[in-house]
């Protein structure tokens, strides 16, 4: 089993940046808001592709990639 990531440790990969340890919302706050959002349906079906591939549904692929956009944001 040293091969297979735990669901953890795929969520840390995507979340940190060149092993450094972020706040994280995703982990670390709940989630009580909504944002609703238009997608072409080829751009909603990459996500779907991308958040399968790392086991993860597509909302919170949606929340990490916000995350991750706010964190590294020089805006």
């Amino acid at each position: 089993m040293g091969s297979m990531q735990s669901k953890k440790d795929k969520l840390n990969g995507l979340l940190s940046k060149n092993g450094e340890q972020t706040v994280r919302y995703e982990v670390r706050e709940k989630k009580d808001k909504v944002l609703s959002v238009r997608l072409s349906e080829k751009l909603l079906n990459e996500l779907k592709k991308k958040s399968k591939r790392h086991s993860l549904n597509t909302q919170k692929l949606v929340r990490l990639i916000l995350e991750n956009y706010i964190r590294d944001s020089k805006i």
